[in-house]
């Protein structure tokens, strides 16, 4: 029968009751029925894949959600063979919601956005992937996060898709998963994006904001490819765009706008105490913020 890593909290087994020898030929004992977890993982992917053909949304978040179950058993334990054997299963769940998703999401586009962060935000969980098949989700995401139909959306996921190359764990200080270069690469294509974006629209100011804030924590992250230099870069760039935000007639600035102003204002003052800070002060001292008024 079939077993998960010999793990015994994983079968659920049923006995067929004793019974008497018949007086002319003792009857065999039935063998005990095993439900292992593999298993239920099979019917789970059965029943989401009948629900996903009325809901295709909620099917693909259903396998995201059973392939990070299945990524957990694996993390809690310390056998290999077992943290392999439910990484396998969470990658064969995790390949079944990216085919739904290459189905549905041309068909409608509303779905593009919840689904890709909800694959980012699954990615970033797991534990009990093998290498080879964590690089493969990460490449899958990034081509969906890049064919989105919305420009702004598109660049909004192509930055989130920065954090599944450079992965650190609950402790702050971990390195889960490491491609520096690959993460530079994802947000420096959000910025051409982001530029775009707010070119044609300045309300879309907070794609640029976004950046920053990722910037800053992926430098305070100590990623060897995010140095001061593009910090500098990309402030002075927003400074350029929140200086032409037009007024609307009531004389107030558009709200959108105003407000990723606000966020950006707030950020220039942390880069500004933590280059006042003693522990910090090295670190921050490439970067330049003094043109910017707070």
């Amino acid at each position: 029968m079939d077993t998960v890593g010999g793990e015994p909290g994983c079968d659920m087994t049923e006995t067929a009751e004793d019974t008497k020898p018949a007086a002319k030929e003792a009857e065999q004992p039935k063998a005990p029925k095993i439900i292992t977890c593999r298993k239920v993982f099979v019917f789970v992917l059965q029943t989401i894949a009948y629900f996903a053909q009325g809901s295709p949304e909620e099917g693909i978040k259903l396998y995201l959600e059973a392939a990070l179950t299945a990524d957990k058993l694996g993390a809690g334990s310390d056998s290999k063979d077992v943290k392999e054997t439910y990484g396998s299963v969470a990658n064969e769940l995790l390949s079944l919601s990216f085919n739904l998703y290459e189905k549905q999401s041309a068909k409608d586009i509303r779905i593009q956005r919840p689904c890709v962060m909800s694959m980012i935000g699954t990615l970033m969980a797991c534990r009990s992937l093998g290498n080879v098949d964590y690089e493969g989700s990460i490449m899958k995401i990034s081509k969906f996060a890049a064919k989105m139909a919305k420009q702004p959306e598109q660049c909004e996921m192509v930055t989130r898709c920065s954090h599944l190359f450079y992965v650190i764990d609950n402790d702050g200080t971990t390195v889960v998963y490491a491609n520096p270069q690959r993460c530079l690469e994802c947000l420096q294509r959000s910025l051409k994006l982001a530029n775009a974006c707010t070119t044609a629209d300045v309300s879309n100011l907070k794609l640029f904001v976004d950046l920053l804030d990722i910037y800053l924590s992926f430098f305070e992250k100590n990623n060897p490819y995010i140095t001061g230099n593009y910090i500098t870069g990309l402030v002075a760039l927003i400074k350029e765009h929140s200086n032409g935000i037009p007024l609307q007639l009531g004389g107030g600035a558009m709200p959108a706008a105003a407000e990723a102003k606000n966020q950006f204002l707030y950020l220039v003052r942390h880069i500004k105490s933590m280059k006042e800070k003693p522990e910090s002060s090295e670190k921050f001292n490439g970067i330049d913020v003094s043109t910017v008024e707070t």
